[in-house]
């Protein structure tokens, strides 16, 4: 099991695919879900004094649980101290 206090990857493309491939690649995959497809939905934003309103793009995106086993760390601990896991 994953901490909750534990920071999410960082993906700071300015490339909106980039992004979600990053956050797929490095959080939902290596948790042992499966990308099934994903779409870009608007997300509109209560604006400021200067803007009535932003437009922002999210991403929806439809996982599956992968059959492979999920990734957890070995009952002695991380025997590399590099964060790594073992399957």
């Amino acid at each position: 099991m994953v901490d909750a206090r534990e920071p999410l990857p960082q993906c700071s493309s300015a490339d909106w695919e980039e992004n979600v491939s990053c956050i797929v690649k490095e959080f939902f995959e290596p948790a042992g879900f499966r990308l099934r497809t994903v779409s870009r939905v608007p997300y509109l934003s209560t604006g400021d004094l200067t803007t009535s309103y932003y437009k922002l793009d999210e991403a929806l995106l439809l996982l599956q649980l992968d059959s492979r086993p999920v990734v957890e760390p070995t009952s002695s601990g991380n025997p590399a101290g590099d964060g790594s896991f073992q399957v």
